[in-house]
């Protein structure tokens, strides 16, 4: 049974045996729309859209912002939430709670937002957070050269300091302020780098600082001086006994090989062709005796006696190398080559102060063969 349809829209305004009613029963509304479902549809509902809290016109149900008026209701994120209520209305991408277009790391999540070096980029998505003051892409706090561009960041002599930066970029051994490879002393400080003979060698590691124009080293004679280490180590090894003597001994074989009389053409001038035979030679010496010397079981007497024979023996050849340098350029030789023998011959002197006694004598000898073959 239904009551009467006074709006003549089709539904009656009580319907007993279903129990609906016209929720506009003065006010045709064949469909019943009620939006925010409150029991009145929107044909006579003042609020058909469930009220309007912020008076922005917009009922509460379909507002994007119902507690804060918003009239245009832009949403410039999509997110179903209005600009003029929402923390982030330019997206948030990160889901840090910072908007996107304030956020200084939009695709990293940063809350903090921290840019230790003011550059607008978080620390969080910076490659160089701590700044870049070279722009060479390498952080202030990791850069070794910090002022200079060195995006390789290449440091030869180990020190921390970039080569770009660095005023000893292959080292200072002697700690002079000169640069390894262009320290005319390398191993002795001489920070003035004077060279009275103008030989590529400074005085203070010159054994001639003022020439040797007989080229006898001012030491006597070079063959002589190889003969006494050798009778040195004779003596040593009458002294010693097992594994010590037997190395010892071919240490002594190896120098009288080198002072075969067909490898000198005088007392201090060695064969162009063979005296390079006398470096490997002392340098296979100095190898043995080096074991010997470094070995835990040698006491310290043995151990300087074995330091005096090396020294005179790495003395002698360093001598006979310079002294052929000197030639070299005396005659006006081959300058790429004369460079080439100084260069090995400071070298050796710098594997010298490292002990590496065979490595000295090896390279005295190739720097006296480069020099050999300048003029």
């Amino acid at each position: 049974m239904c009551d009467a349809d006074r709006d003549g829209d089709g539904v009656p305004q009580f319907d007993v045996e279903t129990e609906v009613s016209d929720n506009c029963p003065i006010t045709p509304n064949f469909n019943q729309q009620d939006t925010h479902e409150d029991g009145v549809g929107n044909a006579c509902d003042s609020t058909p859209n469930g009220g309007d809290t912020d008076g922005d016109t917009f009922g509460d149900a379909i507002d994007n912002c119902p507690s804060v008026p918003n009239l245009n209701q832009i949403d410039t994120d999509g997110d179903d939430i209005g600009n003029a209520c929402d923390s982030t209305p330019n997206g948030d991408d990160d889901n840090d709670g910072v908007d996107n277009n304030s956020d200084n790391c939009p695709m990293v999540s940063n809350t903090n937002q921290t840019d230790t070096d003011d550059d607008n980029i978080g620390d969080a998505c910076d490659s160089t957070p701590n700044g870049d003051f070279d722009e060479d892409g390498v952080d202030n706090n990791s850069d070794n050269c910090r002022v200079i561009s060195n995006s390789n960041q290449t440091d030869t002599d180990g020190d921390l300091v970039g080569d770009a930066c660095d005023s000893t970029p292959n080292g200072d051994d002697d700690n002079d302020g000169i640069d390894n490879n262009t320290d005319n002393c390398p191993m002795v400080s001489n920070a003035n780098q004077t060279d009275s003979d103008s030989d590529g060698f400074g005085d203070a590691c010159d054994s001639t600082p003022n020439g040797d124009t007989d080229n006898n080293g001012d030491i006597g004679d070079i063959n002589g001086q190889v003969s006494l280490a050798a009778e040195a180590l004779d003596n040593i090894i009458a002294g010693t006994r097992g594994r010590t003597s037997r190395i010892l001994m071919f240490s002594n074989r190896k120098l009288d090989q080198a002072l075969l009389a067909n490898r000198w053409e005088s007392d201090n001038q060695l064969s162009k062709v063979r005296g390079i035979q006398v470096f490997t030679s002392v340098a296979s010496a100095l190898n043995n005796i080096e074991k010997i010397a470094d070995a835990r079981a040698t006491d310290s007497a043995l151990k300087a006696e074995l330091d005096v024979v090396s020294n005179s023996l790495l003395d002698n050849l360093r001598v006979l190398a310079e002294a052929k340098i000197g030639d070299a350029v005396a005659a006006d030789g081959s300058a790429r080559r004369i460079g080439r023998a100084n260069t090995l011959l400071k070298r050796a002197d710098i594997e010298r102060s490292r002990d590496s006694l065979r490595s000295a004598a090896v390279r005295y000898g190739i720097a006296w063969r480069i020099a050999s073959f300048a003029f």
